[in-house]
């Protein structure tokens, strides 16, 4: 697996996260910390993830 870092402000930037699984929810966690303006794209929402960020 190859990683790319991406540094770049998220101040005023809305974020489209797909996938609510293991990863997504993951990725959820970390992108909290730097903005709240987050849209989901899912077929699917785990319980923990509709019961703790909707």
């Amino acid at each position: 697996m190859t990683y790319m870092p991406l540094l770049f402000s998220l101040e005023g930037k809305k974020v489209l996260l797909i996938g609510a699984g293991a990863i997504g929810q993951r990725k959820l966690e970390k992108l909290l910390n730097y903005t709240s303006s987050i849209t989901i794209m899912t077929k699917e929402c785990s319980h923990s993830m509709e019961k703790n960020h909707t």
